[in-house]
């Protein structure tokens, strides 16, 4: 029988990494979890080497839950977290899937850089 996976799951995820609460949160990833940023493509397997790559990320970095979006049938979440990283705001979107037990089998962050959008002259768009 499978695990059904809620949006309080992805927080409890996202809450222990914050805290750098390691041994709890290994607990909730696979042996075989799959780590990508596509933006620099790089893919960390294993969930030992994850753990390891997030104790020596360099930097003061958090991370909060914004918003939580999930695909039942996927066994998949979609995650907007307002992240930071020594005090600058780094926006991130997450994308976690888990296997029948509930555990992490693959994690996938993106980190989009905000840029200056295109002169458009469009009175409908408002800055914020």
């Amino acid at each position: 029988m499978s695990v059904q996976i809620s949006a309080d799951d992805v927080r409890r995820f996202f809450t222990l990494l914050e805290a750098r609460a390691w041994d709890d949160l290994r607990a909730l990833v696979a042996d075989d979890l799959v780590y990508e940023v596509p933006q620099t493509r790089e893919r960390i397997r294993g969930a030992a080497a994850w753990l390891q790559f997030c104790v020596d990320f360099p930097g003061e970095w958090h991370l909060a839950v914004d918003r939580v979006v999930i695909d039942p049938v996927a066994r998949e979440a979609a995650v907007v977290v307002a992240a930071s990283l020594d005090g600058a705001p780094l926006p991130n979107l997450a994308f976690l899937r888990f296997d029948d037990a509930g555990l992490v089998t693959r994690l996938e962050d993106w980190w989009p850089e905000p840029y200056e959008p295109p002169s458009r002259g469009a009175a409908a768009v408002e800055r914020y």
